[in-house]
């Protein structure tokens, strides 16, 4: 027995992208840490390892990599993991060092510490037996996971302001408004230094301060293909809009790079009457062009993650004549081939844009008008991953969407909120494959549904998709919803149990449904417009009514009110977006 296993992690994730108040900050924090899984990978490969996963040729890398090595000497192995963990912490605090320098700006006395402080980094080796591996590896993984749950923490003494985006250290850098006595430590921001990296008020931590600035690290990097312009969540919700305006006038070249969406929403909100605020010509054509279109102030943001991975990576049911070895390097490959598709192919312009795409885990924001359509794209490419040379599995994942104005609530409240709707996905059943859908409306009322993809062969957001359709297209009046909300309402309980049954709900959609129609006068419209043989009708009401039931049988085993909100976030998306 000569070789061994190495499984290496690094973290905090989820808090580390999660501390965020623009997209931007979010785009960073995902990048540094694919940045740093690839520091940890050209470490493991200079010390002789061979890595199982993940495949360093793809630009996305999950933050855990496996590698062979061949010595099962302790204290070889201790140094080896000893230099991985170095290199990682090294590179994470001279990024930090090059911001400084390019900025001309002195090292407050807490950086070092703070960002010394901040990566949580595991690595456990385990000998390899030549026709063990699967059982190496599934030990491997407990002994990582003991680790872990004996967290070592470092005393923290900081006494002072907090960063105003994490919270957690305190201020080294601040930007003062005049009125402003909040910051009493942490050095202050030349005012030379650009506001994208640093607006009046703000005051951050090392770590939040890297993340803002990293756009001046990674463009000295010559390979880096960092994004220094992330879009807003006000551009990804007018991005729609963006496309038809450059549809419907090719020629013309619209000055998109240089406007602020944001601005243009305030400016339909209050009919173009902007106090203290000059607008640019550019920036008033664009309004003038779209003041009177149905113009929606709405984004989506994604997330997913495989279902059982983990369960997968660990599993002995693979045909007999492969390799477990094989079969996880030939797994993780095509996870990221996966996601390079989902960035490249899937999500592009004008339908959102992917902030992390690792494999199995997703994080991406999405336009309304796209939304239905693209997620029903990434979980049907998702199960076409063929590993039939390995396993009979199909793989599947669970998905949470979140949907709010790019006003509110803020950046972080929706990636909490996107989160819990991808739990609430993966609490669906033991066998998951589900996703999550909520609503934030700006008064704070929350709608929220979840949902199996499939059933009786259709796809649950497609059935979302034609009734939003079929609402906007005025086959039916949308306030059946209230209606049959009102009257199934009266039939909750105090305790939250509904003491209908499925025939009085199935009574009350067929009536309300039918009495919601506007087919027959569209009917007249069509027969007008089309002449006694054409008619451009293509729903009955019977099809209207399957489709609304399809949304409660589905729905039945998370209740009542799961039905209804989903009908509810029907009718919303009804009124905001564009048809």
């Amino acid at each position: 027995m000569t070789q061994s296993l190495l499984l290496f992690t690094f973290g905090p994730v989820q808090s580390f992208i999660a501390q965020a108040r623009k997209t931007q900050d979010l785009y960073a924090g995902s990048y540094l840490l694919s940045h740093l899984a690839r520091t940890a990978a050209q470490a493991m490969q200079a010390s002789g390892g061979q890595l199982i996963f993940p495949d360093v040729e793809y630009a996305s890398l999950p933050n855990r990599l496996l590698a062979l090595y061949e010595t099962t000497e302790q204290e070889e192995q201790e140094g080896i993991g000893l230099a991985i963990e170095k290199a990682v912490r090294r590179e994470f605090e001279e990024i930090g060092e090059h911001i400084l320098n390019a900025l001309s700006l002195a090292k407050p006395g807490e950086f070092d510490s703070q960002l010394k402080k901040h990566l949580e980094i595991y690595w456990v080796f385990h000998p390899l037996s030549s026709d063990t591996y699967l059982e190496d590896y599934n030990s491997l993984t407990a002994y990582l996971g003991a680790v872990k749950r004996t967290r070592i923490f470092g005393q923290l003494i900081e006494a002072g302001p907090k960063c105003t985006i994490g919270g957690e250290h305190n201020v080294v850098f601040y930007r003062k408004k005049k009125s402003n006595k909040r910051f009493r430590t942490g050095l202050k921001l030349p005012d030379q230094i650009p506001q994208k990296f640093m607006k009046d008020g703000e005051g951050l931590g090392a770590v939040n301060f890297i993340k803002r600035c990293a756009e001046i690290y990674f463009e000295a990097q010559p390979e880096s293909d960092f994004e220094k312009e992330f879009p807003s969540t006000a551009r990804v919700a007018f991005m729609d809009t963006w496309h038809r305006l450059d549809q419907k006038e090719p020629e013309k070249k619209w000055p998109w790079q240089g406007i602020e969406e944001q601005l243009i929403f305030e400016m339909i909100e209050k009919n173009g009457n902007i106090p203290d605020i000059e607008v640019d010509e550019a920036t008033r054509e664009v309004y003038e062009r779209v003041r009177s279109h149905k113009v929606c102030p709405y984004y989506a943001i994604v997330c997913f993650d495989g279902d059982d991975m983990g369960k997968l990576y660990g599993t002995s049911d693979i045909k007999r004549e492969t390799s477990p070895l094989d079969f996880h390097k030939e797994l993780s490959r095509k996870l990221q081939r996966f996601a390079k598709v989902a960035a490249k192919e899937v999500i592009v312009w004008p339908k959102g844009q992917v902030v992390y795409a690792g494999g199995e885990d997703f994080l991406g924001f999405l336009n309304l008008k796209h939304l239905f359509e693209v997620m029903i794209e990434l979980r049907e490419r998702f199960g076409q991953i063929d590993l039939a040379p390995f396993t009979d599995e199909k793989l599947t994942f669970s998905a949470g969407i979140a949907i709010a104005h790019f006003k509110s609530p803020p950046l972080y409240e929706m990636l909490k909120w996107a989160r819990r709707m991808e739990q609430a996905a993966k609490d669906i059943d033991s066998g998951k494959d589900a996703f999550g859908l909520a609503v934030i409306k700006r008064s704070g009322e929350v709608n929220s549904s979840v949902y199996k993809w499939r059933a009786d062969n259709q796809w649950l957001p497609q059935i979302y998709n034609e009734l939003v359709g079929h609402l906007q297209r005025r086959d039916f009046s949308p306030f059946f919803i209230r209606y049959l909300s009102l009257s199934l309402s009266r039939l909750i309980s105090d305790d939250g149990y509904f003491e209908g049954d499925e025939q009085i709900v199935k009574a009350e959609i067929k009536r309300l449904v039918g009495r919601a129609s506007l087919l027959t006068e569209k009917k007249k419209e069509n027969k007008r417009a089309f002449g006694d043989g054409g008619d451009a009708t293509t729903i009955t009401i019977e099809e209207m009514v399957n489709k609304v039931e399809m949304l409660y049988k589905n729905s039945q085993s998370q209740g009542i009110s799961n039905f209804l909100d989903a009908l509810n976030i029907v009718a919303f998306l009804e009124r905001v977006m564009e048809p």
